[in-house]
Protein backbone atom coordinates (compact mmCIF):
# COMPACT_ATOMS: atom_id res chain seq x y z
CA UNK A 1 0.00 0.00 0.00
CA UNK A 2 1.47 3.73 -0.72
CA UNK A 3 1.46 5.84 2.03
CA UNK A 4 -0.58 9.18 1.93
CA UNK A 5 2.09 11.31 0.32
CA UNK A 6 2.23 9.18 -2.47
CA UNK A 7 -1.73 8.68 -2.81
CA UNK A 8 -1.81 12.59 -3.00
CA UNK A 9 0.46 12.28 -5.94
CA UNK A 10 -1.47 9.79 -7.92
CA UNK A 11 -4.07 11.55 -9.84
CA UNK A 12 -2.82 15.32 -8.74
CA UNK A 13 0.48 14.93 -10.31
CA UNK A 14 -0.63 13.29 -13.36
CA UNK A 15 -3.70 16.30 -13.68
CA UNK A 16 -0.90 18.91 -13.04
CA UNK A 17 1.92 17.45 -15.21
CA UNK A 18 -0.63 17.67 -18.28
CA UNK A 19 -1.24 21.16 -18.25
CA UNK A 20 -4.48 20.72 -15.61
CA UNK A 21 -6.63 19.74 -18.36
CA UNK A 22 -7.45 16.19 -17.80
CA UNK A 23 -9.27 16.96 -14.94
CA UNK A 24 -11.26 14.57 -12.61
CA UNK A 25 -14.47 15.74 -10.64
CA UNK A 26 -12.54 14.12 -7.53
CA UNK A 27 -9.97 17.01 -7.69
CA UNK A 28 -12.28 20.16 -8.43
CA UNK A 29 -13.65 22.58 -5.70
CA UNK A 30 -16.30 21.35 -3.94
CA UNK A 31 -18.33 24.07 -5.52
CA UNK A 32 -17.99 22.51 -8.86
CA UNK A 33 -18.25 18.77 -8.18
CA UNK A 34 -21.72 19.18 -5.95
CA UNK A 35 -23.19 20.68 -9.20
CA UNK A 36 -25.76 18.41 -9.97
CA UNK A 37 -25.08 15.99 -13.03
CA UNK A 38 -27.92 14.56 -15.29
CA UNK A 39 -27.56 11.38 -17.62
CA UNK A 40 -30.21 10.08 -19.64
CA UNK A 41 -30.46 6.29 -21.50
CA UNK A 42 -29.49 5.72 -24.60
CA UNK A 43 -32.16 5.61 -27.07
CA UNK A 44 -30.18 4.80 -30.59
CA UNK A 45 -28.36 1.56 -31.26
CA UNK A 46 -24.76 1.17 -31.07
CA UNK A 47 -24.43 1.67 -35.26
CA UNK A 48 -25.52 5.09 -34.39
CA UNK A 49 -22.82 8.08 -33.46
CA UNK A 50 -22.39 8.88 -29.84
CA UNK A 51 -24.42 12.17 -28.66
CA UNK A 52 -23.09 14.27 -26.15
CA UNK A 53 -26.18 13.99 -23.89
CA UNK A 54 -27.35 16.74 -21.55
CA UNK A 55 -25.17 19.75 -21.75
CA UNK A 56 -25.17 19.97 -17.10
CA UNK A 57 -23.98 23.75 -17.20
CA UNK A 58 -23.37 24.57 -13.46
CA UNK A 59 -25.85 26.27 -11.84
CA UNK A 60 -25.56 30.65 -12.46
CA UNK A 61 -24.38 31.45 -9.68
CA UNK A 62 -21.08 29.49 -9.83
CA UNK A 63 -20.20 30.15 -12.98
CA UNK A 64 -17.38 32.62 -14.49
CA UNK A 65 -18.85 36.15 -14.81
CA UNK A 66 -17.25 37.73 -18.12
CA UNK A 67 -17.19 41.42 -19.53
CA UNK A 68 -17.43 42.02 -22.87
CA UNK A 69 -15.47 44.85 -24.50
CA UNK A 70 -16.37 46.19 -27.76
CA UNK A 71 -19.97 45.51 -29.14
CA UNK A 72 -19.75 45.09 -32.89
CA UNK A 73 -20.05 42.50 -35.09
CA UNK A 74 -18.36 39.67 -33.55
CA UNK A 75 -19.29 40.31 -30.26
CA UNK A 76 -22.89 41.21 -31.30
CA UNK A 77 -23.68 37.87 -33.95
CA UNK A 78 -21.31 35.54 -32.25
CA UNK A 79 -19.90 35.73 -28.97
CA UNK A 80 -22.99 37.34 -26.85
CA UNK A 81 -25.31 34.38 -28.37
CA UNK A 82 -22.63 32.09 -27.72
CA UNK A 83 -23.30 32.55 -23.50
CA UNK A 84 -26.55 30.59 -24.61
CA UNK A 85 -24.87 27.58 -24.90
CA UNK A 86 -21.87 28.13 -22.45
CA UNK A 87 -21.57 25.70 -19.11
CA UNK A 88 -19.35 27.43 -17.30
CA UNK A 89 -19.65 31.28 -18.29
CA UNK A 90 -22.12 34.23 -18.19
CA UNK A 91 -21.95 37.38 -19.39
CA UNK A 92 -22.17 40.21 -16.50
CA UNK A 93 -20.89 43.46 -17.54
CA UNK A 94 -20.62 44.91 -21.51
CA UNK A 95 -18.07 48.14 -22.47
CA UNK A 96 -19.13 50.20 -24.82
CA UNK A 97 -18.70 53.83 -26.23
CA UNK A 98 -22.07 54.18 -27.43
CA UNK A 99 -24.06 53.97 -24.14
CA UNK A 100 -28.16 53.73 -25.79
CA UNK A 101 -26.31 50.45 -28.06
CA UNK A 102 -25.14 49.06 -24.62
CA UNK A 103 -28.75 49.57 -23.00
CA UNK A 104 -30.03 48.00 -25.50
CA UNK A 105 -27.62 44.86 -25.48
CA UNK A 106 -27.70 44.99 -21.73
CA UNK A 107 -31.52 44.47 -22.01
CA UNK A 108 -31.51 41.61 -24.52
CA UNK A 109 -28.97 39.65 -22.15
CA UNK A 110 -30.01 40.29 -18.52
CA UNK A 111 -26.99 42.12 -18.07
CA UNK A 112 -28.26 45.29 -15.32
CA UNK A 113 -27.29 48.65 -15.52
CA UNK A 114 -24.57 48.42 -13.30
CA UNK A 115 -22.56 46.53 -15.08
CA UNK A 116 -22.40 48.79 -18.51
CA UNK A 117 -19.21 50.83 -18.50
CA UNK A 118 -17.14 53.07 -21.74
CA UNK A 119 -14.04 53.25 -22.21
CA UNK A 120 -13.20 55.87 -20.15
CA UNK A 121 -15.07 54.32 -16.86
CA UNK A 122 -13.05 51.02 -18.29
CA UNK A 123 -11.02 50.49 -14.80
CA UNK A 124 -14.11 50.63 -12.55
CA UNK A 125 -13.74 47.13 -13.28
CA UNK A 126 -11.97 46.76 -10.48
CA UNK A 127 -14.63 47.24 -8.56
CA UNK A 128 -17.18 44.85 -9.77
CA UNK A 129 -16.36 41.91 -8.32
CA UNK A 130 -18.78 39.90 -10.49
CA UNK A 131 -16.42 40.56 -13.48
CA UNK A 132 -13.47 37.92 -13.62
CA UNK A 133 -12.94 37.77 -17.26
CA UNK A 134 -13.49 39.95 -20.16
CA UNK A 135 -13.00 39.55 -23.55
CA UNK A 136 -11.32 41.97 -25.66
CA UNK A 137 -12.81 42.55 -28.95
CA UNK A 138 -11.47 45.68 -30.14
CA UNK A 139 -9.30 46.72 -33.41
CA UNK A 140 -6.09 45.26 -32.88
CA UNK A 141 -3.64 48.09 -31.88
CA UNK A 142 -6.12 48.44 -28.83
CA UNK A 143 -5.54 45.50 -27.46
CA UNK A 144 -2.31 45.84 -25.84
CA UNK A 145 -3.57 48.50 -23.67
CA UNK A 146 -6.98 47.18 -22.95
CA UNK A 147 -5.30 43.63 -22.09
CA UNK A 148 -2.96 45.85 -19.54
CA UNK A 149 -5.95 47.91 -18.16
CA UNK A 150 -8.26 44.91 -17.54
CA UNK A 151 -4.78 43.19 -15.50
CA UNK A 152 -4.30 45.90 -13.52
CA UNK A 153 -7.80 45.37 -12.58
CA UNK A 154 -7.57 42.35 -11.44
CA UNK A 155 -9.60 40.60 -14.25
CA UNK A 156 -8.38 37.28 -16.42
CA UNK A 157 -8.43 38.07 -20.19
CA UNK A 158 -8.59 36.62 -23.41
CA UNK A 159 -8.46 38.61 -26.12
CA UNK A 160 -8.97 38.39 -29.83
CA UNK A 161 -6.42 37.51 -32.60
CA UNK A 162 -4.16 38.75 -33.99
CA UNK A 163 -3.09 39.25 -30.28
CA UNK A 164 -1.49 42.39 -31.37
CA UNK A 165 0.46 44.76 -33.49
CA UNK A 166 3.92 44.17 -32.55
CA UNK A 167 5.83 41.39 -30.82
CA UNK A 168 6.65 44.01 -28.49
CA UNK A 169 3.18 44.87 -27.54
CA UNK A 170 2.19 41.09 -27.33
CA UNK A 171 5.19 40.71 -24.99
CA UNK A 172 3.70 44.04 -22.71
CA UNK A 173 0.56 42.21 -22.70
CA UNK A 174 2.21 38.79 -21.51
CA UNK A 175 4.48 40.34 -18.36
CA UNK A 176 1.14 42.86 -17.46
CA UNK A 177 -0.80 39.86 -16.77
CA UNK A 178 2.24 37.34 -15.20
CA UNK A 179 3.12 40.80 -12.66
CA UNK A 180 -0.90 40.73 -11.82
CA UNK A 181 -1.07 37.02 -11.66
CA UNK A 182 -3.80 36.91 -14.13
CA UNK A 183 -4.57 34.13 -16.89
CA UNK A 184 -3.95 35.33 -20.62
CA UNK A 185 -5.64 33.27 -23.47
CA UNK A 186 -5.90 34.06 -27.29
CA UNK A 187 -9.09 33.70 -28.87
CA UNK A 188 -7.64 30.95 -31.41
CA UNK A 189 -11.61 29.25 -31.77
CA UNK A 190 -10.34 26.66 -34.49
CA UNK A 191 -7.77 25.03 -32.01
CA UNK A 192 -11.11 24.27 -29.85
CA UNK A 193 -12.92 22.96 -32.87
CA UNK A 194 -14.10 19.17 -33.54
CA UNK A 195 -12.87 19.03 -36.53
CA UNK A 196 -9.56 20.88 -36.09
CA UNK A 197 -9.39 18.62 -32.98
CA UNK A 198 -9.39 15.89 -35.17
CA UNK A 199 -6.98 16.47 -38.10
CA UNK A 200 -4.94 17.12 -35.06
CA UNK A 201 -5.08 14.05 -33.55
CA UNK A 202 -5.08 12.51 -37.07
CA UNK A 203 -1.33 14.15 -37.54
CA UNK A 204 -0.09 13.52 -33.81
CA UNK A 205 -0.97 9.46 -34.63
CA UNK A 206 0.57 9.35 -38.42
CA UNK A 207 -2.85 8.11 -39.95
CA UNK A 208 -1.80 10.53 -42.52
CA UNK A 209 1.64 8.89 -42.68
CA UNK A 210 4.92 11.78 -42.63
CA UNK A 211 3.17 15.44 -42.89
CA UNK A 212 4.64 16.65 -46.12
CA UNK A 213 2.35 19.31 -47.62
CA UNK A 214 -0.20 21.98 -45.67
CA UNK A 215 -1.57 24.70 -48.41
CA UNK A 216 -4.85 26.74 -47.40
CA UNK A 217 -6.77 29.86 -48.61
CA UNK A 218 -8.70 32.41 -46.76
CA UNK A 219 -10.14 35.27 -47.29
CA UNK A 220 -13.31 37.51 -48.83
CA UNK A 221 -14.05 41.10 -50.88
CA UNK A 222 -14.03 43.83 -47.95
CA UNK A 223 -16.51 46.85 -48.62
CA UNK A 224 -16.36 49.75 -46.52
CA UNK A 225 -13.12 51.52 -47.54
CA UNK A 226 -13.42 53.52 -44.15
CA UNK A 227 -13.67 50.47 -41.54
CA UNK A 228 -10.90 49.95 -39.16
CA UNK A 229 -9.49 46.74 -41.24
CA UNK A 230 -8.71 49.62 -43.91
CA UNK A 231 -6.49 51.38 -41.40
CA UNK A 232 -3.22 50.58 -40.42
CA UNK A 233 -3.00 52.70 -37.49
CA UNK A 234 -6.09 50.22 -36.08
CA UNK A 235 -5.50 47.03 -37.80
CA UNK A 236 -1.29 46.87 -38.00
CA UNK A 237 -1.82 45.04 -41.37
CA UNK A 238 -4.50 44.14 -44.13
CA UNK A 239 -5.63 40.46 -44.94
CA UNK A 240 -2.41 38.54 -43.50
CA UNK A 241 -2.72 39.49 -39.85
CA UNK A 242 -6.81 39.36 -39.79
CA UNK A 243 -7.03 36.37 -42.36
CA UNK A 244 -4.23 34.94 -43.10
CA UNK A 245 -3.35 34.15 -39.56
CA UNK A 246 -5.71 31.46 -39.57
CA UNK A 247 -3.57 29.75 -42.31
CA UNK A 248 -0.44 30.45 -40.09
CA UNK A 249 -1.75 29.01 -36.96
CA UNK A 250 -3.27 25.89 -38.69
CA UNK A 251 0.06 25.11 -40.09
CA UNK A 252 1.65 25.06 -36.62
CA UNK A 253 -0.66 23.11 -34.90
CA UNK A 254 -1.58 20.84 -37.39
CA UNK A 255 2.11 19.79 -37.60
CA UNK A 256 3.21 20.63 -34.38
CA UNK A 257 6.45 22.50 -35.49
CA UNK A 258 7.69 25.61 -35.91
CA UNK A 259 8.95 27.62 -39.47
CA UNK A 260 12.62 28.00 -39.18
CA UNK A 261 12.29 29.79 -42.85
CA UNK A 262 9.18 32.74 -44.51
CA UNK A 263 8.87 34.09 -47.13
CA UNK A 264 6.20 36.37 -48.12
CA UNK A 265 4.59 38.05 -51.13
CA UNK A 266 2.08 41.09 -50.60
CA UNK A 267 -0.08 42.56 -53.74
CA UNK A 268 -2.39 45.60 -54.00
CA UNK A 269 -4.57 46.92 -56.84
CA UNK A 270 -3.32 50.12 -57.46
CA UNK A 271 -5.40 53.41 -56.50
CA UNK A 272 -7.37 51.53 -54.77
CA UNK A 273 -9.23 53.36 -52.02
CA UNK A 274 -9.67 50.09 -49.90
CA UNK A 275 -5.79 49.67 -49.90
CA UNK A 276 -4.19 52.67 -49.36
CA UNK A 277 -2.78 51.69 -45.92
CA UNK A 278 -3.22 47.79 -46.26
CA UNK A 279 -2.35 45.48 -48.26
CA UNK A 280 -5.32 43.54 -50.42
CA UNK A 281 -3.45 40.08 -50.66
CA UNK A 282 -0.99 38.65 -48.84
CA UNK A 283 0.78 34.81 -49.99
CA UNK A 284 3.55 33.13 -47.89
CA UNK A 285 5.52 30.27 -47.99
CA UNK A 286 6.79 28.41 -44.40
CA UNK A 287 9.77 25.75 -44.17
CA UNK A 288 9.72 23.45 -41.04
CA UNK A 289 12.54 21.50 -39.46
CA UNK A 290 11.19 18.32 -40.57
CA UNK A 291 10.99 19.43 -44.29
CA UNK A 292 7.02 20.20 -43.67
CA UNK A 293 6.18 23.10 -46.14
CA UNK A 294 3.24 25.41 -46.01
CA UNK A 295 2.16 27.31 -48.91
CA UNK A 296 -1.08 29.58 -47.85
CA UNK A 297 -2.79 32.68 -48.90
CA UNK A 298 -5.15 35.61 -47.89
CA UNK A 299 -6.62 38.47 -49.63
CA UNK A 300 -9.83 41.38 -49.07
CA UNK A 301 -10.39 41.53 -52.40
CA UNK A 302 -12.00 38.08 -54.08
CA UNK A 303 -14.74 36.70 -53.32
CA UNK A 304 -14.82 34.86 -50.07
CA UNK A 305 -12.57 31.20 -49.97
CA UNK A 306 -11.86 29.11 -46.69
CA UNK A 307 -10.00 26.01 -47.81
CA UNK A 308 -7.40 23.99 -46.51
CA UNK A 309 -5.58 20.22 -47.14
CA UNK A 310 -3.31 18.64 -45.19
CA UNK A 311 -0.82 15.98 -47.11
CA UNK A 312 0.91 13.09 -45.59
CA UNK A 313 2.98 9.74 -47.35
CA UNK A 314 -0.29 7.95 -46.50
CA UNK A 315 -2.90 9.85 -47.11
CA UNK A 316 -4.97 13.57 -47.10
CA UNK A 317 -7.29 15.59 -44.62
CA UNK A 318 -9.16 18.47 -46.62
CA UNK A 319 -11.87 20.95 -44.96
CA UNK A 320 -14.04 23.26 -47.17
CA UNK A 321 -14.98 24.82 -45.53
CA UNK A 322 -12.20 25.15 -43.02
CA UNK A 323 -12.37 28.80 -41.08
CA UNK A 324 -15.65 29.55 -41.06
CA UNK A 325 -17.38 29.78 -37.73
CA UNK A 326 -19.64 26.88 -38.80
CA UNK A 327 -20.85 24.19 -41.33
CA UNK A 328 -17.39 22.70 -41.49
CA UNK A 329 -16.40 20.26 -43.38
CA UNK A 330 -13.57 17.54 -43.17
CA UNK A 331 -12.99 15.09 -45.40
CA UNK A 332 -10.21 11.78 -45.15
CA UNK A 333 -8.36 10.30 -48.21
CA UNK A 334 -5.88 7.43 -48.67
CA UNK A 335 -5.58 3.83 -49.67
CA UNK A 336 -8.57 1.60 -48.97
CA UNK A 337 -7.83 -1.40 -46.58
CA UNK A 338 -10.70 -3.57 -48.19
CA UNK A 339 -10.08 -2.91 -51.71
CA UNK A 340 -6.04 -2.38 -52.22
CA UNK A 341 -7.07 -1.17 -56.00
CA UNK A 342 -8.84 1.75 -54.35
CA UNK A 343 -8.59 5.07 -52.91
CA UNK A 344 -11.05 5.39 -49.90
CA UNK A 345 -12.56 9.47 -49.74
CA UNK A 346 -14.97 9.79 -46.29
CA UNK A 347 -16.69 12.83 -44.38
CA UNK A 348 -16.18 12.83 -40.78
CA UNK A 349 -19.26 14.84 -39.51
CA UNK A 350 -18.83 16.07 -36.13
CA UNK A 351 -21.52 17.95 -33.80
CA UNK A 352 -21.10 21.88 -34.30
CA UNK A 353 -21.21 23.76 -31.47
CA UNK A 354 -20.39 27.23 -31.20
CA UNK A 355 -17.07 27.71 -31.31
CA UNK A 356 -16.81 30.97 -29.04
CA UNK A 357 -18.70 28.68 -26.55
CA UNK A 358 -16.19 26.01 -26.46
CA UNK A 359 -13.24 28.44 -25.84
CA UNK A 360 -14.51 30.44 -23.52
CA UNK A 361 -15.60 27.46 -21.49
CA UNK A 362 -11.90 26.07 -21.74
CA UNK A 363 -11.26 29.72 -20.42
CA UNK A 364 -13.71 29.69 -17.73
CA UNK A 365 -12.43 26.59 -16.61
CA UNK A 366 -8.81 27.87 -16.38
CA UNK A 367 -9.87 30.47 -14.33
CA UNK A 368 -11.59 28.38 -12.06
CA UNK A 369 -9.31 25.17 -12.02
CA UNK A 370 -6.11 27.59 -12.04
CA UNK A 371 -4.49 26.27 -14.78
CA UNK A 372 -3.22 27.60 -17.95
CA UNK A 373 -4.63 28.27 -21.06
CA UNK A 374 -4.71 25.90 -24.20
CA UNK A 375 -3.47 29.11 -26.50
CA UNK A 376 -1.36 31.39 -23.67
CA UNK A 377 -0.22 34.84 -24.60
CA UNK A 378 2.92 32.88 -25.56
CA UNK A 379 1.12 31.11 -28.19
CA UNK A 380 -0.14 34.89 -29.60
CA UNK A 381 3.54 36.35 -29.47
CA UNK A 382 4.11 33.41 -31.92
CA UNK A 383 2.28 34.41 -34.62
CA UNK A 384 2.67 37.68 -34.66
CA UNK A 385 6.44 37.35 -34.20
CA UNK A 386 6.25 35.25 -37.46
CA UNK A 387 3.96 37.85 -39.41
CA UNK A 388 6.50 40.68 -38.85
CA UNK A 389 9.11 38.09 -40.59
CA UNK A 390 6.64 37.77 -43.61
CA UNK A 391 6.34 41.52 -43.57
CA UNK A 392 10.12 41.89 -44.12
CA UNK A 393 10.35 39.04 -46.42
CA UNK A 394 7.82 40.55 -48.71
CA UNK A 395 9.70 44.42 -48.50
CA UNK A 396 12.91 42.74 -48.57
CA UNK A 397 12.16 40.54 -51.41
CA UNK A 398 14.16 37.27 -49.79
CA UNK A 399 13.59 35.12 -47.52
CA UNK A 400 13.88 35.61 -43.80
CA UNK A 401 15.05 33.07 -41.39
CA UNK A 402 14.02 32.37 -38.21
CA UNK A 403 15.99 30.55 -34.73
CA UNK A 404 15.18 27.62 -34.02
CA UNK A 405 14.03 26.80 -30.60
CA UNK A 406 13.32 23.23 -29.01
CA UNK A 407 10.34 21.12 -29.12
CA UNK A 408 6.96 20.60 -30.17
CA UNK A 409 3.83 22.59 -29.23
CA UNK A 410 6.12 24.58 -27.77
CA UNK A 411 3.92 27.67 -26.98
CA UNK A 412 0.53 26.34 -26.83
CA UNK A 413 -0.45 23.26 -23.37
CA UNK A 414 -1.38 20.38 -25.22
CA UNK A 415 -4.80 19.10 -24.22
CA UNK A 416 -6.32 15.39 -24.28
CA UNK A 417 -7.59 15.32 -27.59
CA UNK A 418 -10.67 13.70 -26.92
CA UNK A 419 -13.05 11.29 -24.69
CA UNK A 420 -11.12 7.75 -26.34
CA UNK A 421 -7.62 9.03 -25.34
CA UNK A 422 -9.31 9.63 -22.04
CA UNK A 423 -10.77 6.24 -21.41
CA UNK A 424 -7.42 4.81 -22.62
CA UNK A 425 -4.92 6.12 -19.73
CA UNK A 426 -7.16 3.31 -17.82
CA UNK A 427 -5.42 0.20 -19.43
CA UNK A 428 -2.75 1.63 -21.47
CA UNK A 429 -0.81 4.71 -20.79
CA UNK A 430 1.17 4.22 -23.94
CA UNK A 431 -2.22 4.78 -26.02
CA UNK A 432 -2.65 8.53 -24.43
CA UNK A 433 1.22 9.31 -24.57
CA UNK A 434 1.28 8.83 -27.81
CA UNK A 435 -0.62 11.51 -28.54
CA UNK A 436 0.89 13.93 -26.11
CA UNK A 437 3.65 16.04 -27.04
CA UNK A 438 7.02 15.65 -25.93
CA UNK A 439 6.68 17.27 -22.92
CA UNK A 440 4.49 15.20 -21.84
CA UNK A 441 6.21 12.07 -23.41
CA UNK A 442 9.10 13.29 -21.30
CA UNK A 443 7.61 13.93 -17.93
CA UNK A 444 6.42 10.06 -17.59
CA UNK A 445 9.49 8.78 -19.05
CA UNK A 446 12.24 6.69 -16.44
CA UNK A 447 15.41 8.87 -16.30
CA UNK A 448 17.48 6.71 -18.84
CA UNK A 449 14.98 7.60 -21.43
CA UNK A 450 14.96 11.18 -21.12
CA UNK A 451 17.05 11.80 -23.76
CA UNK A 452 15.25 9.88 -26.21
CA UNK A 453 13.11 12.31 -27.57
CA UNK A 454 14.31 14.42 -30.37
CA UNK A 455 13.77 18.10 -30.38
CA UNK A 456 12.10 20.17 -32.69
CA UNK A 457 12.46 23.47 -33.95
CA UNK A 458 10.43 26.66 -33.23
CA UNK A 459 10.91 30.47 -32.96
CA UNK A 460 11.58 31.18 -28.80
CA UNK A 461 9.45 33.90 -26.64
CA UNK A 462 12.11 36.41 -26.52
CA UNK A 463 12.18 38.47 -22.99
CA UNK A 464 12.11 42.15 -24.45
CA UNK A 465 9.68 43.95 -21.92
CA UNK A 466 7.84 47.77 -23.00
CA UNK A 467 8.01 49.76 -19.84
CA UNK A 468 6.34 52.07 -20.89
CA UNK A 469 2.47 52.83 -19.74
CA UNK A 470 0.25 52.26 -22.58
CA UNK A 471 -0.88 55.05 -25.06
CA UNK A 472 -4.67 55.68 -24.77
CA UNK A 473 -5.99 55.13 -28.01
CA UNK A 474 -8.29 57.64 -29.19
CA UNK A 475 -10.78 55.60 -31.56
CA UNK A 476 -13.26 54.08 -29.77
CA UNK A 477 -15.54 52.94 -32.30
CA UNK A 478 -16.17 49.16 -31.71
CA UNK A 479 -16.02 47.21 -35.09
CA UNK A 480 -15.58 43.20 -35.04
CA UNK A 481 -11.61 42.35 -35.29
CA UNK A 482 -12.36 38.48 -35.37
CA UNK A 483 -12.03 36.42 -38.55
CA UNK A 484 -14.38 36.29 -41.73
CA UNK A 485 -18.22 34.85 -41.92
CA UNK A 486 2.51 10.93 -29.95
CA UNK A 487 4.65 13.09 -31.11
CA UNK A 488 7.77 11.84 -33.44
CA UNK A 489 10.75 10.01 -31.58
CA UNK A 490 10.00 8.20 -28.99
CA UNK A 491 8.32 4.97 -28.65
CA UNK A 492 5.30 5.09 -26.48
CA UNK A 493 5.27 1.48 -25.22
CA UNK A 494 8.95 2.70 -23.71
CA UNK A 495 6.48 4.68 -21.25
CA UNK A 496 4.12 1.58 -20.20
CA UNK A 497 4.29 1.74 -16.07
CA UNK A 498 1.47 2.41 -14.32
CA UNK A 499 1.08 5.97 -13.96
CA UNK A 500 0.84 5.65 -9.74
CA UNK A 501 3.79 4.10 -9.89
CA UNK A 502 6.03 6.93 -10.69
CA UNK A 503 7.81 9.26 -8.89
CA UNK A 504 8.42 13.00 -9.76
CA UNK A 505 10.24 15.64 -7.28
CA UNK A 506 7.66 18.25 -7.32
CA UNK A 507 4.07 19.19 -7.72
CA UNK A 508 3.24 22.28 -10.13
CA UNK A 509 3.44 25.24 -7.48
CA UNK A 510 0.48 27.64 -8.19
CA UNK A 511 3.18 30.04 -8.85
CA UNK A 512 4.32 28.36 -11.94
CA UNK A 513 0.90 27.81 -13.31
CA UNK A 514 1.31 31.47 -15.47
CA UNK A 515 4.72 30.80 -16.36
CA UNK A 516 5.65 29.96 -20.03
CA UNK A 517 3.86 26.85 -20.76
CA UNK A 518 7.42 25.05 -21.92
CA UNK A 519 8.75 26.00 -18.09
CA UNK A 520 5.42 24.32 -16.27
CA UNK A 521 5.99 20.86 -16.28
CA UNK A 522 7.57 18.50 -13.61
CA UNK A 523 10.35 17.03 -13.97
CA UNK A 524 10.46 13.31 -13.77
CA UNK A 525 12.85 11.70 -10.50
CA UNK A 526 16.08 10.89 -11.95
CA UNK A 527 16.86 8.07 -9.66
CA UNK A 528 13.68 5.38 -9.15
CA UNK A 529 12.23 3.43 -11.71
CA UNK A 530 8.61 2.19 -10.77
CA UNK A 531 7.96 -0.78 -9.35
CA UNK A 532 6.89 -3.89 -10.91
CA UNK A 533 2.87 -3.49 -11.01
CA UNK A 534 0.88 -6.74 -9.21
CA UNK A 535 -1.59 -8.42 -11.01
CA UNK A 536 -4.80 -6.66 -12.46
CA UNK A 537 -5.53 -5.51 -15.75
CA UNK A 538 -4.39 -7.82 -18.40
CA UNK A 539 -3.79 -4.59 -20.60
CA UNK A 540 -1.93 -2.30 -17.88
CA UNK A 541 -2.01 -4.31 -15.13
CA UNK A 542 -3.93 -1.70 -12.93
CA UNK A 543 -4.33 -2.97 -9.45
CA UNK A 544 -6.53 -1.36 -6.91
CA UNK A 545 -4.77 0.25 -4.63
CA UNK A 546 -3.16 1.76 -7.61
CA UNK A 547 -5.83 4.75 -8.71
CA UNK A 548 -8.05 4.29 -5.76
CA UNK A 549 -11.74 3.78 -7.06
CA UNK A 550 -10.33 3.98 -10.47
CA UNK A 551 -9.71 6.67 -13.38
CA UNK A 552 -13.04 5.40 -14.74
CA UNK A 553 -14.82 6.71 -11.79
CA UNK A 554 -12.99 10.20 -12.24
CA UNK A 555 -15.85 11.67 -14.93
CA UNK A 556 -13.02 13.20 -16.87
CA UNK A 557 -14.72 15.34 -19.69
CA UNK A 558 -13.30 16.53 -22.97
CA UNK A 559 -11.43 19.80 -21.39
CA UNK A 560 -13.25 22.09 -24.97
CA UNK A 561 -16.26 20.28 -24.69
CA UNK A 562 -18.92 22.95 -23.87
CA UNK A 563 -21.80 20.15 -23.44
CA UNK A 564 -19.28 17.29 -22.63
CA UNK A 565 -20.70 16.08 -18.99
Amino acid sequence: MMDDASRLWTRRRMLEATGGLLTASAWMPPVLAAAPQVKLPDTFAKTERERPGPPNPQPESERVGWAVVGLGHLSLEEILPAFGQMKRGRVVALVSGDRAKAQAIAKQYGVPDKGLYDYKSFDQLKDNPEVQAVYIVLPNSMHAEFTVRAAQAGKHVFCEKPMASTSAECQQMIDACKKADRKLGIAYRLQYEPHHRAVIQMARNKELGTLKLFTANNGQNQGEPNQWRHKKALAGGGALPDVGIYCLSAARYFSGEEPTEVQGFSQSTPNAPRFKEVEESFAFHLRFPSGFQAHCTSHYGAHETKDLRLMGTDGWASMDPGFAYSGLRLRVGMKSKTFPKADDTVERSFSQPSQFAREMDHFSRCVQENTVPHTPGEEGLADVRIIEALYRSAQEGKVVKLEAAKKLDAFRVMAILNERDVQALQHELPALLKVRDERVLNAFAPASQEKASPEAHVPPVTSATQDSAPKTHPCTEERDPGAPTSAPGQNASQTHHCVEEHRFDDLVSTAEQDTAPEDRLVKPNSGQPPPPAAPGCSTCEFRGECTEKSVADAALEDPFDCRSG
